[in-house]
């Protein structure tokens, strides 16, 4: 059965389809005519460009000689092809419309975010997600298939991962990923990455990425079209801009409060940093520390283990954050079992999380790429519930300052009461200018099944 629903999902998608593919191209294409995407489409699964995730396993000891391109597409953008998009009931809960649905434009509202109208990539109905090697030779390749389709032009975002190479603010990214049951051999499955249970660490199910296999709560979720969704997933796609200096200057001066509330040389900028994280920044270590670790003192291990690595740790020994803070974001994005009841508040909003990051002259930032089977469950509930408040958390309403977004931090007042709170016996309270992150712009997107493409393809019901 694994090994069958595999051979439905898009490569790239749930994992990087090659090792030596570090850098993406996000195409954002308008269907003007919907034959010349059929077409585009018909010659990207035939080159083959576009290869199902068990076919890139199967190629990956071979140096790749194209890139990957990965197909998703805006409920429009299925309209537009011929194909209406429904959603099932469990999808939809508490009265509120579908996510995929709506687009992430129209629930700006309920996420918070600021307006990204102006962002060129808005109003798109089909994303190409080209994954290539370092140089962008491939690109072209991609570039010569849409103008042979007559596809129009599309707005093009690009990004790329250096090997270990920091991400956000200066620290490693995707440092933690849920390890699923049928991707992750023996030895992927680590401490840390999977669900926490109250004795050890548990698969996540392939049900909660893609839709038509089991998912954590037993059931296999799969609306209509059926020929499209099976094997397809819902992929969140936001642009983000750091704001570095301001995280610099912040860190110059919560350092030197840190220190002066504690009383002794604590590691000034070094320690805040990872505090306001949740881990140190990369080639930053805690005092006393070995070298290379990444984790903020972690709160406990698995019972009665040793840590197995620096992901090998859980918040129910730290409740009131003196090791982690609670509004640490890690700790926030991934509480663990932070939440109580054993870690069961948790298991259903996890999310593989596919950041690539992009430098435009003078500005960095990072290309989120979140991958779930519920929108509203996974990403949005965790965006919502954990990152633009606190509430659930006992932080009151307090945002995430890397990812969190609230009405106040988008209306630009300047004077906005916005904290970051290091738990501890003398608690240091300092205070934010504004988060240290804005959205640029971002949708969501169907990455239907390969069975679903090619029936795209041929225009067949």
């Amino acid at each position: 059965m694994t090994a069958a629903a595999l051979e439905r999902v898009q490569a790239h998608v749930l994992r990087p389809a090659h090792a030596h593919l570090t850098c993406s191209a996000f195409y954002f294409v308008k269907i003007d005519e919907p034959a010349g995407v059929r077409d585009l489409l018909r010659r990207l699964l035939d080159t083959p460009m576009t290869v199902s995730d068990a076919e890139a396993r199967r190629q990956a000891s071979q140096p790749p000689d194209h890139p990957y391109v990965a197909v998703g597409f805006t409920r429009p953008g299925l309209k537009l092809l011929g194909r209406e998009y429904c959603a099932t009931p469990t999808q939809v809960a508490g009265g509120e419309t579908d996510p995929f649905s709506d687009g992430m434009t129209a629930r700006r509202a309920l996420l918070d975010d600021p307006d990204t109208s102006s962002w060129p990539g808005s109003g798109c109905h089909m994303l190409l997600w080209v994954a290539d090697v370092a140089d962008r030779s491939y690109r072209q390749a991609v570039d010569d298939l849409l103008e042979r389709s007559h596809v129009s032009p599309p707005h093009v975002e690009e990004g790329c991962r250096a090997e270990g190479g920091a991400v956000v603010l200066g620290f490693r990214d995707g440092t933690s990923q849920p390890f699923v049951s049928e991707l992750a051999s023996r030895d992927d499955r680590l401490p840390g990455g999977g669900t926490v249970t109250p004795d050890g660490w548990r698969p996540v199910p392939l049900g909660e990425f893609v839709l038509g296999s089991t998912d954590a709560g037993e059931e296999r979720l799969l609306p209509d079209p059926v020929s499209v969704t099976n094997g397809g997933t819902f992929l969140v796609y936001r642009k983000y801009v750091f704001d570095h200096q301001a995280f610099d200057a912040f860190l110059e001066d919560a350092g030197r409060e840190y220190e002066r509330v504690m009383g002794w040389d604590e590691g000034g900028c070094a320690t805040v940093a990872a505090k306001f994280l949740g881990r140190y920044r990369q080639g930053e270590s805690p005092p006393g520390g070995p070298e290379g670790y990444d984790a903020v003192i972690p709160a406990g291990t698995s019972p009665d283990t040793i840590p197995s690595g620096p992901n090998d740790f859980r918040y129910g020994s730290d409740t009131l954050g003196h090791s982690c803070p609670l509004g640490a974001h890690i700790r926030r994005a991934n509480p663990r079992d932070a939440l109580g009841f054993d870690g069961r508040l948790t298991v259903r909003h996890r999310i593989i999380r596919r950041g690539v990051p992009w430098h435009e002259g003078a500005d960095q930032g990072l290309h989120f790429v979140g991958v779930n089977a519920r929108i509203q469950d996974q990403f949005e509930f965790i965006q919502r519930q954990w990152l633009n408040t606190g509430s659930a958390l006992r932080l009151g309403g307090d945002v995430d300052l890397i990812a969190g977004s609230s009405p106040q931090s988008n209306e630009g007042s300047g004077e906005q009461a916005v904290r970051f709170v290091i738990q501890g016996t003398d608690p240091v309270i300092l205070s934010v200018p504004r988060p240290f992150t804005r959205l640029l712009g971002g949708d969501y997107f169907l990455m239907p099944g390969m069975e679903g493409l090619e029936q795209l393809a041929r225009g067949s019901a």
